[in-house]
């Protein structure tokens, strides 16, 4: 495949390339664990929706045309439990999450073309083998732009741009802006041709239907074209002339990063950010390749005859058949003579940049009158393709922040329109959005026929009925899902320090196991197997009977003694600074205790137990509690049982919080440890 291209374009950049590796292996090496604790995450939502085949192996095609298996966990369809959470999952490629591990074997990249299926490669054209002169990634430029809707180029163009000029900085950018739009970017097929925003019909299409859709609007006439952004809303909220003529414009395209986030909220995903920046060249293109002629109309005096010259000097064959200024007097002589002059042309299409609302104002009012097939409000457009103001870097509106660039150009002018603005439409589009789902609610005992009051009193009832899942139940699992994910990251970062102690037990006494088990009591009183480095010789526990006489614990239920003669060397160092406990992380990662909860004691101890001290058993046993951080083995029974009872009675996730970063200090300093 490389001698095929190789007249074409000098394929070969063996110190970019080797650099490429350099940064994908430190890359998946740093994010294997995170990796492993999203996946563990993501394999809970599967089987808690009763999934057990949690993974999809598929065929691809990677460097050189060689085929390899990627790896990815299967997400529900339709899932019944934790639907919020799968959505979240699906949106940041939770489920993709193994994809790291064909990083680390070398058989894919972090930045590269996507991944193909042999059947998919048999249908590609020669120009396009040039993807398998690199290895596939896991994001690329085309992907980055597809989640931010304003991939307008194919896929095969833009890989070949990305090939032609890969580096090591052009990767690690490409990762950079790539982060953002994880979260806010969607890359699953958008199928709906429309949806509503505000009472408003948004038409969600790509650019090429765009284009497709206005040649056919062409050949009908007197259409009526609008884009609508964060400020067309805003300004329609007080103007309820602007917000009629919106709602019955023959297409309504969504322009900005303001109409993506509102459709993440109320869950229509946009395809493509259709604003009328990127689509005044392709239409400039069309309209050539068509025949189409174009008048512009508006901006200042002398900017439409420079977006004129620029344009017909990039698009040869364009035909734009006027320009005119947008400062003239409505009703004026002058106004007049101009719809005159457009109708003697009567072009195609009729661009009209006057700024929201007077452009749709003056398209509205004299669409009849005008011999025009298409006409269109495009704002602030000429001011771009005249030169006058330049638009905002690739990389800013790949992240949704061209907005930045223009408040920074023109601070007095936009501040109003995009600091007040763009917080404000959000939450006109959230109270519109919840109003209509409460409306739902209300119709929906209509058709029962419910007294009003008990409109309120259902509504109320589902509302008491969630803050108690989350005070009880949902707390748990959200605990449980934060000892999932600490767990699996705890055993792969600590990972180096359980081998070099497993190392020091095992060649201090040969003979012995480096792991000791031992029956304890959990939650409820279920028995579950402890895991602990052995600290003490092999026969500990049958040594414990001789050396009961010298317990020094007080109540006599624990067994303690500051000189132990059963521990080790090893294990005199390793108990003081708790890493013999380390390996109960593997039961936090099974369920058997948790990170923050009582510590799970001994049958024999429990036994002993009154029914004060048996309060200890409703809540899941844990590696560190109150009484480790207040004093460890110098506290007595007692003391312990009435801290672990505090802990129960005052439970909370910030409280969790609070007890692991005071661990970390008693860990450190060994004190009261023996």
């Amino acid at each position: 495949m490389r001698k095929t291209f190789d007249k074409l374009i000098k394929l070969d950049k063996p110190f970019t390339d080797i650099g490429r590796r350099l940064l994908d292996i430190y890359l998946a090496s740093a994010l294997a664990p995170v990796s492993l604790a999203a996946s563990s995450l993501a394999a809970m939502t599967i089987i808690a929706n009763g999934k057990f085949e949690l993974f999809e192996e598929g065929r691809r095609i990677g460097l050189d045309g060689k085929p390899f298996s990627q790896l990815r966990l299967k997400p529900p369809i339709a899932p019944h439990k934790f639907k919020r959470l799968c959505e979240v999952l699906k949106r940041v490629h939770a489920y993709d999450a193994p994809l790291i591990f064909n990083v680390l074997k070398g058989e894919m990249a972090f930045v590269g073309p996507e991944a193909l299926r042999l059947n998919e490669t048999e249908e590609l054209g020669e120009y396009e083998l040039l993807r398998f002169s690199v290895r596939p990634g896991l994001t690329d430029t085309y992907k980055l732009r597809k989640r931010m809707n304003i991939a307008f180029e194919s896929r095969s163009v833009m890989e070949r741009s990305y090939i032609a000029r890969r580096s090591v900085k052009k990767d690690l950018a490409i990762l950079a802006r790539t982060i953002p739009t994880l979260i806010l970017g969607h890359q699953a097929p958008v199928y709906a041709d429309s949806f509503i925003l505000r009472d408003v019909k948004i038409d969600n299409l790509t650019m090429r239907e765009v284009i497709d859709r206005l040649m056919k609007l062409a050949e009908q006439g007197a259409r009526h074209v609008a884009f609508v952004n964060a400020h067309c809303f805003n300004v329609s909220s007080d103007d309820e002339e602007y917000r009629s003529i919106l709602k019955k414009t023959d297409l309504t395209l969504p322009d900005g990063f303001g109409i993506k986030l509102a459709g993440i909220m109320i869950g229509a995903e946009v395809r493509e950010n259709v604003n009328g920046t990127d689509l005044f060249p392709r239409l400039c293109m069309a309209a050539s390749r068509n025949g189409k002629s174009i008048f512009l109309l508006g901006a200042a005096p002398g900017v439409a005859e420079k977006v004129r010259d620029n344009m017909i000097g990039r698009y040869p064959g364009l035909s734009i058949v006027g320009t005119e200024h947008g400062y003239f007097e409505n009703d004026s002589a002058e106004e007049k003579a101009l719809i005159e002059r457009i109708n003697i042309q009567q072009p195609d299409f009729l661009l009209v940049a006057m700024g929201v609302p007077r452009q749709e104002k003056w398209i509205d009012a004299h669409l009849q009158d005008l011999s025009v097939g298409v006409s269109m409000g495009v704002g602030g457009l000429f001011d771009f393709y005249s030169g006058r103001i330049p638009r905002a870097p690739v990389w800013m509106r790949e992240l949704g922040l061209e907005w930045t660039w223009r408040l920074a150009q023109e601070p007095r002018r936009m501040f109003r329109r995009y600091i007040i603005g763009n917080p404000r439409f959000m939450l006109d589009v959230w109270r519109w959005y919840y109003g209509q789902a409460r409306t739902q609610l209300i119709n929906r005992f209509n058709d029962i026929d419910l007294p009003l009051n008990l409109y309120r009193e259902e509504m109320e009832f589902q509302i008491r009925r969630m803050l108690w899942w989350i005070a009880t139940d949902g707390s748990l699992k959200f605990k449980r899902f934060i000892d999932i994910t600490a767990s699996s990251m705890g055993l792969l970062v600590l990972s180096p320090l359980l081998i070099t102690t497993a190392a020091a037990i095992k060649i201090e006494d040969p003979s012995g196991p480096v792991f000791y088990g031992q029956e304890r009591v959990g939650m409820h009183g279920r028995m579950f197997r402890m895991y602990k480095f052995r600290s003490m010789v092999k026969d500990a526990d049958r040594l414990r009977a001789q050396l009961m006489e010298q317990n020094e614990s007080k109540a006599g239920v624990l067994f303690k003694m500051k000189n132990d003669p059963r521990i080790t060397r090893v294990g005199k160092f390793i108990r003081k600074y708790s890493i013999d406990e380390l390996p109960q992380i593997y039961n936090v990662l099974k369920g058997d205790m948790s990170i923050v909860g009582p510590r799970p004691h001994l049958v024999s101890e429990m036994e002993q137990y009154g029914v004060k001290e048996r309060d200890r058993l409703e809540v899941t046993p844990g590696l560190t509690c109150l009484w480790q951080v207040g004093g460890r083995s110098l506290l007595d029974f007692n003391q312990q049982i009435n801290l672990d009872r505090r802990y129960i009675q005052n439970q909370s996730l910030w409280g969790d919080m609070k007890l692991i970063l005071k661990t970390i200090p008693v860990v450190l300093s060994g004190s009261g440890a023996y």
